[in-house]
């Protein structure tokens, strides 16, 4: 796995999570299952070695709707850590909700600075 996946994962930072919590309805067993299936994910991703592959891999894993909403997360991510910009104004720039960029924010937010400097070196803004 590359340094970077595993600053995120070491960090415990996963769409399952909330600041760091899964769901409280999830049981044990089931936290443990989500935390390795995710965990699988993010070493596959970093297992591959070419964009062609990673392609492959995301075009199976996700459908056309999800794609384009990771695609549009990717985005409003970038918008945030320029700054450059208000949130409504990113909301109407890319054809996201209000919702999407709260809980974007909310994410920046509840990272640490490491892996806020993490993410702005894979998004290229530093």
């Amino acid at each position: 796995m590359c340094d970077r996946a595993h600053a995120l994962v070491d960090r415990r930072w996963s769409p399952y999570r909330r600041n760091g919590v899964l769901p409280a309805h999830y049981d044990s067993t089931e936290k443990m299952m989500a935390e390795a299936r995710w965990n699988q994910v993010v070493g596959l991703i970093a297992e591959q070695s070419t964009q062609e592959q990673v392609s492959t891999l995301l075009g199976a894993l996700l459908s056309h709707d999800e794609k384009l909403a990771v695609g549009g997360r990717l985005a409003v991510f970038k918008a945030l850590l320029e700054g450059r910009i208000s949130q409504r104004q990113i909301a109407a720039d890319l054809g996201v909700s209000i919702a999407t960029i709260t809980r974007a924010s909310n994410t920046l937010k509840s990272m640490d600075e490491d892996a806020r400097l993490t993410l702005r070196q894979m998004l290229q803004l530093s």
